[in-house]
């Protein structure tokens, strides 16, 4: 191979070829010649005949006219929003348990329904989350209208032991249905009494427990106290949840992804130099199967500076749009909550 390759090189027809296109045709060589047992000096005689094939095949493997598309064509989708309506649920008890603070949702799309998550602290109820069934107004003359929201089911949900969460050792916030049949739950901790963060993962039909997720040693608040240094601030912890997935089905046929954010800092990113500025959020990306997870990355997320008027200022939410790209992890929506509440579209 070694030989062969030496007269390639030194081939008057090889000089002429662009440094770019060169290291092609050696590439091309290597793999029509094989392996070093076969080549001979009787077989190294065509060489030169197959360099010259080569090299006039040249212009139709490089020269194919191919779309240009600009790199923010690619990482931004042209997306829209259309409003459907809104609908105020009516102040209700459902099955024993009081329906409010619903902090996250997500859809199931074979089911054609929605489970939201009560953010109550197991103080009404046991932590839980509710299947809800909207419907619309399908008039073919008009935009479809939102014209009710009806509660089916409530799930409670479970530790590790099987049994409800413990009232105030947990503050579930974001919701996430997976392709296992599962739902992905995140809590932000309680801080001040030393309840730590989590993402875990629960069976969607019975709420039982099935694994939790590894969160890195820096999330974890290291005092109850003024005195903390490190971790999730109180109350500003795991807010937001989403998948990314190829489809879903009752068994996963390959990995998805999860991502989740914090609401503001950490503790230990905290900056006093430009109070201007939006807080330094984390956002965390797991690559998730049915018998094991693994955290892949960890980004650095730069708020918008907070406006003027705003009271507080955070990142509420995200949302994956499907993407079945290698490079590309997920384009999101993500939601800031300010004193008058915002949305923003953007790419990680």
């Amino acid at each position: 191979m070694r030989y062969v390759l030496a007269r390639a090189a030194k081939s008057s027809a090889l000089r002429l070829v662009p440094d770019g296109q060169r290291s092609l045709i050696i590439v091309l060589l290597k793999a029509l010649v094989g392996k070093e047992s076969i080549v001979s000096d009787r077989t190294s005689k065509w060489v030169p005949w197959l360099l010259a094939l080569v090299v006039a095949l040249m212009p139709l493997l490089t020269g194919c006219d191919l779309p240009q598309v600009s790199a923010e064509d690619r990482l931004f989708l042209n997306l829209s929003v259309d409003f459907l309506g809104d609908y105020q649920l009516p102040k209700q008890d459902f099955k024993g348990t009081r329906v409010g603070g619903l902090s996250g949702i997500t859809y199931d799309r074979q089911r054609n329904r929605f489970y939201a998550l009560s953010d109550d602290r197991s103080e009404f109820a046991p932590a839980r989350f509710y299947t809800l069934k909207l419907v619309l107004d399908a008039n073919p003359d008009k935009a479809p209208r939102l014209e009710k929201v009806a509660i089916e089911a409530v799930t409670t949900i479970t530790d590790e032991s099987g049994n409800p969460y413990a009232k105030g050792t947990i503050d579930p916030e974001g919701i996430a249905l997976s392709p296992l049949e599962t739902v992905f739950i995140s809590s932000e901790g309680v801080t001040h009494d030393g309840i730590p963060p989590f993402v875990r993962e629960f069976d969607l039909k019975t709420g039982q427990w099935k694994r939790s997720l590894q969160i890195p040693s820096r999330y974890m608040p290291d005092a109850s106290t003024d005195q903390q240094t490190q971790g999730i601030q109180d109350n500003l912890g795991f807010e937001s949840l989403t998948i990314a997935a190829s489809g879903y089905g009752t068994t996963a046929t390959e990995p998805f992804r999860l991502f989740t954010a914090t609401e503001s800092a950490l503790k230990q990113d905290i900056s006093t130099a430009d109070p201007t500025q939006g807080s330094k959020n984390r956002l965390l990306h797991y690559l998730v199967e049915a018998r094991r997870a693994l955290l892949v990355s960890e980004h650095f997320y730069q708020l918008d500076p907070p406006p003027n008027e705003a009271i507080a200022h955070g990142l509420a939410d995200l949302l994956a749009i499907d993407r079945r790209t290698f490079f590309e992890p997920g384009t999101f929506i993500w939601h800031q909550w300010v004193q008058r509440q915002t949305i923003s579209v953007g790419h990680v």
